[in-house]
């Protein structure tokens, strides 16, 4: 298998909106590498082509870009990347549980359910860090989050996630599913 065109991996990531970071992780490569081989192909070295990146990063790289680049082209709805088994916890659930169950699920926010089964808010790794005297989930809430339906496109929503924690998916009252930012790198 040939090694794919690298020069427009800059070009690709920014038309979809994504930072090296983002892209990076997504891939599973080191963003120094990323960053390398972006610079690469614009610098070259005297009398050599550029960086030369290690065949399975770029083939990472490439993968990554081409299944945002169809999510984006599908007009694709958010039930298409949210995830359905959503963990969530009730308002009194103790600090100390909720982050076992963090580590144990390796997520980074649960929504919090009301007495009246709910989702009122979120409880994040961010929320319990700057409540260190939190005795319950409620405790340590944040609202970092947006709540919309199955329907809308995870075009529209692409920006929105870059400064929450997640987003809520919601249909007839009823909490469906949860995006992460990890949801919109698949």
């Amino acid at each position: 298998m040939p090694l794919p065109d690298l020069s427009e991996i800059e070009v690709r990531r920014k038309r979809l909106g994504i930072s090296q970071a983002e892209l990076a992780e997504a891939a599973g490569i080191a963003r120094s590498s990323l960053t390398k081989i972006e610079q690469g192909y614009k610098q070259p070295r005297k009398g050599r082509p550029g960086y030369v990146p290690n065949f399975e990063d770029a083939r990472a790289l490439i993968e990554v870009l081409e299944k945002r680049e169809e999510v984006a082209s599908k007009g694709a709805t958010i039930d298409s990347i949210m995830t359905e088994a959503v963990v969530t916890v009730p308002e009194n659930k103790p600090v100390p549980e909720v982050k076992k169950l963090m580590l144990a699920e390796a997520i980074s926010q649960i929504p919090i359910i009301s007495s009246s089964g709910k989702a009122t808010s979120l409880i994040t790794e961010v929320s319990i860090l700057g409540n260190p005297n939190a005795k319950v989930a409620e405790d340590a809430e944040t609202y970092d989050f947006a709540v919309v339906g199955p329907d809308r496109q995870v075009s529209e929503l692409t920006g929105v996630i870059k400064g929450l924690s997640a987003i809520l998916v919601v249909e007839d009252g009823k909490l469906v599913g949860i995006c992460t930012k990890s949801d919109f790198l698949k």
